[in-house]
């Protein structure tokens, strides 16, 4: 979906067309307090996926350089990760070969992490009222 997201009424016009006709539940109150909102931002869930993460002086760190998206629960173990393999590294070494040394070492929790968002994805956004109460079922247990 290409949007301008600068755009708050093509934000809001998506949000409306998703769920203008669900009048189950709480959405049409839910769907009428977003519209209203003053600080209302529609964004979409994304991940990043950069072959490298620094560019001479400049490293990346967290999201910034490997946002794994929140639907993999790791942005912020990715996130202390990077920054405490980043520091080891630039302890006795220059900047270069640390910032080489620290992708090494970082990329395999990010590339496990970025590929593990399909695995239980339909548990945490069901596409189905039915597919929800199963999943709620199953957590009780």
């Amino acid at each position: 979906m290409t949007f301008d997201y600068r755009d708050l009424d093509a934000q809001k016009k998506i949000l409306r067309g998703a769920f203008s006709g669900d009048h189950s539940w709480r959405i049409p109150e839910l769907l009428e307090v977003a519209l209203a909102d003053p600080g209302f931002y529609l964004t979409a869930a994304s991940q990043i996926h950069m072959p490298c993460w620094h560019r001479g002086r400049v490293v990346l760190v967290g999201d910034a350089g490997y946002c794994a998206a929140y639907l993999s629960g790791r942005g912020t173990s990715l996130a202390l990760t990077g920054a405490r393999f980043l520091a080891e590294e630039l302890v006795d070494a220059d900047y270069a070969s640390a910032f080489t040394r620290y992708e090494t070492r970082q990329r395999p929790y990010v590339t496990s992490a970025q590929n593990s968002i399909d695995r239980g994805l339909d548990r945490m956004l069901p596409a189905t009222w039915d597919a929800i109460a199963d999943r709620n079922r199953a957590l009780r247990v």
